[in-house]
């Protein structure tokens, strides 16, 4: 993981920064409930101190990789 523990933010700074994907808390949250397990193995979403953190470039890939799962399973 080239990470570092500097990298992490908090999932409303993530959301906001990438408000052309995640218009809305909510809306990262749903992602967040849909994509958990993948975030976690992948380093990209922790828990820290009892807070969610992002690792935003394992989460930025994470959301290319689910998009193109996502996007094949539309085009089956």
């Amino acid at each position: 993981m080239s990470e570092t523990v500097q990298a992490l933010v908090p999932l409303l700074v993530y959301q906001q920064s990438r408000a052309h994907l995640f218009p809305s808390l909510e809306s990262i949250r749903w992602y967040v409930k849909r994509h958990r397990e993948g975030l976690v193995d992948a380093g990209a979403l922790l828990t820290v101190a009892g807070r969610v953190q992002v690792a935003p470039g394992p989460f930025d890939g994470c959301v290319l990789d689910f998009g193109k799962q996502d996007a094949r399973k539309v085009a089956a």
